[in-house]
């Protein structure tokens, strides 16, 4: 009589490999090698896996780094399209008011009523240091002790193209708008001639103060020196704008639009800083991936 095999078929006799299943059994079967889940960035050297493997992982997180570049763009744009459109909203107030709107004679007025001799002293010697020439050695200073604490240039490179533009930005807007300053009765004496709008102090002090704690917060690793670097640079950037209106330098429009241009010009450089640093980081890990199948071949 024959007798039945209901076994199934042998595993070896047909060549097929089975891989034991979380819910059966597992004693007399061999299992399948488990990846290894290590770094994707480098090489799998032990596990006898293709090096492809990791080089395509890290080809993925290129490709994500590049995606993220776009981030900073949009912010960028968009902030800068912002501040620029309110910029031009101020001017277009000050064009339709004949100059002169009641809030430039009200804070005007507001500087009068709060001078004394001290006052005027100190915030005399505040004021001088939003100039050009002293807003620049501040964040130029600044930038210099970051460069040589990241021992790169760019910091460096990033806060002298602010400071361009804005002493740019500062003689075009002038020489566009030719706006005259408050009458000199009003004003604290060294009084400053030239044109009134956009107040240069308070685009200077702004712009550059942005990008100055932009680059230290990049660098700073706590919480609390990035909340004190926040709150110091936006202290003296509103101390400055507020000095040009209490000394009776400009109308309180001028430092409006001088804010609002400065924002958007520090958004175009932030976020051109953003995207060269996205960029030389995906440049290091195409060199990584380079390496990687270099090894695989």
């Amino acid at each position: 009589m024959e007798q039945r095999n209901d076994r199934g078929p042998d595993p070896v006799a047909s060549g097929t490999d089975l891989v034991s299943s979380p819910d059966g059994p597992t004693s007399g079967i061999a299992s399948a090698p488990a990846p290894d889940t290590g770094s994707d960035l480098l090489p799998d050297t032990g596990s006898g896996l293709p090096s492809e493997t990791a080089s395509g992982s890290a080809s993925q997180a290129v490709n994500r780094r590049a995606h993220r570049r776009r981030v900073p763009l949009i912010f960028g744009l968009s902030t800068a399209i912002l501040f620029t459109v309110g910029a031009l909203a101020v001017y277009r107030m000050v064009a339709v008011a004949d100059v002169v709107l009641p809030i430039d004679h009200t804070v005007l007025y507001w500087g009068l009523a709060e001078r004394t001799p001290g006052r005027d002293a100190v915030i005399t010697g505040f004021t001088n240091l939003g100039g050009s020439i002293g807003m620049t050695i501040l964040a130029g200073c600044t930038a210099v002790l970051i460069s040589v604490l990241q021992r790169s240039w760019i910091p460096l490179i990033t806060v002298a193209c602010t400071a361009a533009g804005t002493i740019s930005i500062t003689i075009l807007g002038k020489t566009a708008f030719a706006r005259s300053r408050p009458d000199f009765e009003f004003a604290v004496p060294p009084l400053e001639h030239g044109y009134s709008f956009p107040s240069g102090h308070s685009l200077n002090a702004v712009a550059l103060t942005a990008v100055a704690v932009y680059l230290l917060v990049r660098w700073q690793r706590t919480r609390l020196a990035r909340t004190l670097t926040i709150v110091v640079g936006t202290v003296f950037a509103l101390g400055m704008c507020l000095s040009r209106l209490f000394l009776g330098h400009h109308w309180a429009t001028d430092v409006l639009a001088g804010i609002c241009i400065a924002l958007a010009w520090a958004a175009v450089v932030i976020a051109t800083h953003a995207i060269v640093d996205l960029e030389r980081r995906r440049r290091r890990a195409q060199d990584s991936i380079s390496a990687l199948r270099s090894v695989a071949a």
